[in-house]
Parts: structure tokens; C-alpha cells; sequence
């Protein structure tokens, strides 16, 4: 079921073909070749794929064919807040950007996509939700579940469950509000169901064999693990030594930018206040809005949350001749790494560096 290498091989409606085009899609991705032929059958799977691999168009278009073959007929009954297909996504960020891909690629279909998600309007999503009947609904754990118990979003007749980024919720503690959230949904004998992840363990496949039926599984091995055009080093330093090290870092390398990502928003702001005096410098977390984001990125110093990588590639910073320093490196250790690293794949010669908190040594999984 892989001698499909462009859209027009795969079945797709005449209107996914049509927004397709106005994206400028032709060529299948590999995992977009090897998982569609499967999930446009109906088939559950599972797909471990790097951010940019076209995994988000994957699903996407798989809800939006399974939604289009089976409409909804005028002696059915629906009700507000009732989704038929739900994507969970760990951030803001990547919720927001799957959204936008979702808006743009059923622009030629009736349906209705809704997203909500914590740090935005409570009344704005609830309006969203009430306004009209809800197709797609891409969500992060959290809102998801409050809206849930507060009877404003209804589970029982989800057709299609997307998890995206698996590895990372799991990572972010939201896999007992999944839990949670997936028992309201019917038996995964009665839904389609897709789970994405970078990296697999074997708590995320227990997870994704709990909440899967008969899935297939597709990987697809990352071109360039890392860029050879990027220095890169490790510095194995106890929490009190971090900051001088970095301070040193900085002043010794003479860079001209830099990036330092810091894994909390209280430890973004802690170092803001010690840089600040000696250094031009800006914090973006998830408390800055978009707009002062967009008005103070050409500072040259900079401290972000690691959440904010996917953003800054979108346009928001310029990556070019940017060194990054992770300040902060929890287990699993090569996640962080290979997430560092792929904030500065355009960051031509530059340096990523890791300051991290002492940990065994069985942990450091890291390939240059």
C-alpha cells in the first residue's frame, strides 16, 4: 500500500484536492505515502516522524475524507459542542498551527473547525462552541477536559482521535486528563484512531496499543539527525554552576546572538533579571503576548521557553547566525538535545550548547 507518490493517487475528494493545490502541495512526504493509503481506509495507526515531515496534513486530511464520506443526514440529531473528530496536541503553539492548517485545507468543505486551549479567551471558545456544530476540534488536554466537565463539549460520538506529539504530553504530565478525556469517547472499535510521536518508549506504546485498534506503525527516520553546520556541546554542571557558566559562555565565544532556552516560565523570568543588567535582552514566554513578541525580537539577547522553537521558525525571530544554550536538559535527555538542535538547524555555523543539571550518566544518550 505504498506505490503512492503524489495527492492525485490518493482518493481524495475533489474539494481536499482542490485546497491542496492552493497550498502548493503535489509530492507525497514518505510518511504521508506510507500512513494515508492505511488511515484513508479506515485503518488506526501509529507514526513516529520529526516535526516537518508533513504529519499534520497526514491527519488532517484523514478526518477531513472519513468526516466527508459519512455526513451527517437531516433526521440525525446533533448537538452544540459535539465533535466528530478531536486532535489533542500538547501546546498552545502547536494547537494554534494545527488549526491554521486545518482552516486552510477544508476552506472548499462545510466543515466546521473550533479550536480552544489554556492562556486565551474562556467566553470567546465558549461562543465558538455554541455558535454552530462542531466538525473538527483541536484542543490541548487541559482546556479539553475543563470544558468537558463543565458539560460545554460532549465526547460520546467522536469518529476520529488524533494525539499528536505523544511523547511530549506524556513528558508534560497530560496523559491522566487523556485517560480521562478518551474514556467519554467511544471504544476504539468504534472510532478511527492516529497517535504521532518524534520519539517512542515503551509508556507511549503502551498507551498507544491501549487506545488503538489493530494500528499500523510507520516510522520515518529523520534525514539529518543533526546539522553539520552546527557546532554542538555538552557541559555536565551542577544547578549553582549553570549561570556563571553561561555568563562565561557568552562573554568568552564573543557571540552576537543568542538564544537561551530555559524549560519554565519562572526559571525564564529568574534569568532575565540576572542577564539583564549586563546584556540587551528580552523574555518570551507563554505570558508574552504575540504582538511584543514581534516588536522586541531584534534585541540580541534572548530568553525563551524551549515551547517557543516551533514559533521562532515561523517568523517571529530570525534563526540566522543565532548561537542557542539550553539551560536546562530533563530526562529524556536526547528529546531535549534533538529538540535544541532542531531550533538552530538554520543557524549556519553557529554553536547549541546544553548547560544541564547533573544526571546519571546511563542517561546522556547523545549522538554528534
Amino acid at each position: 500500500m505504498s506505490n503512492f507518490t503524489t495527492f492525485t493517487d490518493l482518493p481524495l475528494s475533489t474539494a481536499t484536492l482542490r485546497a491542496v493545490s492552493d497550498l502548493g502541495f503535489t509530492e507525497l512526504t514518505p510518511i504521508q505515502a506510507k500512513i494515508l493509503p492505511h488511515t484513508l481506509a479506515s485503518q488506526d495507526a501509529i507514526g513516529q516522524a520529526q516535526t516537518g515531515t508533513g504529519k499534520t496534513a497526514t491527519f488532517l486530511l484523514t478526518i477531513m475524507e472519513a468526516l466527508l464520506k459519512r455526513p451527517f443526514t437531516h433526521d440525525e440529531t446533533r448537538y452544540l459542542g459535539e465533535p466528530r473528530a478531536v486532535i489533542m496536541a500538547p501546546t498552545r503553539e502547536l494547537a494554534q498551527q494545527i488549526f491554521e492548517d486545518c482552516i486552510a485545507l477544508t476552506k472548499y468543505t462545510s466543515l466546521h473547525s473550533v479550536c480552544i486551549m489554556g492562556g486565551t479567551n474562556y467566553e470567546t471558545q465558549q461562543h465558538e462552541l455554541e455558535r454552530q456544530y462542531v466538525d473538527i476540534l483541536v484542543a490541548t488536554p487541559g482546556r479539553l477536559i475543563d470544558l468537558a466537565n463543565k458539560g460545554m463539549v460532549y465526547l460520546d460520538r467522536v469518529e476520529v482521535l488524533v494525539l499528536d506529539e505523544a511523547d511530549r504530553m506524556l513528558d508534560m504530565g497530560f496523559i491522566p486528563d487523556i485517560k480521562r478525556l478518551v474514556g467519554r469517547m467511544p471504544a476504539n472499535t468504534d472510532r478511527q484512531s492516529l497517535l504521532f510521536s518524534a520519539t517512542f518508549n515503551q509508556d507511549v506504546m503502551n498507551l498507544a496499543y491501549r487506545w488503538l485498534h489493530e494500528p499500523q506503525f510507520v516510522e520515518i527516520e529523520p534525514e539529518h539527525k543533526t546539522s553539520e553546520l552546527v557546532d554542538q556541546h555538552f557541559y555536565l554542571l551542577t544547578e549553582d554552576q549553570k549561570l556563571e557558566a553561561l555568563q562565561r559562555i557568552i562573554s568568552e565565544e564573543a557571540v552576537e546572538k543568542v538564544i537561551v532556552f530555559a524549560n519554565r516560565k519562572d526559571q525564564v523570568k529568574r534569568l532575565y533579571h540576572k542577564l539583564r543588567q549586563a546584556h540587551k535582552i528580552v523574555m518570551l514566554s507563554g505570558d508574552v503576548i504575540q504582538q511584543n513578541v514581534r516588536n522586541t525580537c531584534s534585541a540580541s539577547r534572548m530568553v525563551t521557553r524551549l515551547s517557543w522553537w516551533r514559533q521562532m521558525l515561523q517568523g517571529a525571530v530570525s534563526m540566522l547566525m543565532i548561537s542557542v544554550m539550553s539551560l536546562t536538559i530533563p530526562c529524556p535527555i536526547n528529546q531535549m538535545i534533538m529538540s535544541t538542535v532542531l531550533v538552530v538547524r538554520a543557524a549556519l555555523g553557529k554553536q547549541a550548547l546544553a548547560l544541564a543539571l547533573s544526571v546519571k550518566m546511563t542517561h546522556l544518550i547523545y549522538q554528534h
